[in-house]
């Protein structure tokens, strides 16, 4: 039989990685509530450095509009699964993350636009 308190456990929010589990103790079934998911408190959110400058510009009297932006974004830090391995106690076991990725995104966008004369 589930405690109802276990029962009650598994549907907050803040436990929702909580797995019940039947142990044997002192010759008798017992529920028992373990997690599902590895703890890490050395892990810190993603910081992002975005730099973007633009040139706007009119010629031929109004007739052509020209945009040029250049972008770049430097993300650090990205959270990425840690590789752990797993026992066989917990196959279901889900791994912690880790900071351990680096991306940049750079590009250009430019973009033409006209006025037709009919």
């Amino acid at each position: 039989m589930v405690s109802p308190v276990i029962r009650r456990l598994e549907t907050m929010p803040l436990l929702q990685h909580i797995r019940r589990i039947a142990i044997t103790f002192n010759n008798n079934f017992v529920t028992a509530a373990v997690p599902t998911v590895l703890p890490n408190s050395n892990v810190q959110w993603e910081s992002q450095v975005q730099y973007n400058i633009g040139l706007d510009a009119s010629v031929f009297d109004r007739f052509m509009d020209l945009t040029v932006d250049l972008y770049q974004k430097n993300t650090e830090d990205m959270l990425v699964p840690q590789s752990v391995p797993v026992t066989s106690d917990t196959p279901d076991i889900f791994v912690p993350y880790i900071n351990a990725g680096e991306i940049r995104n750079r590009g250009v966008r430019s973009i033409a636009n006209y006025l037709q004369f009919q």
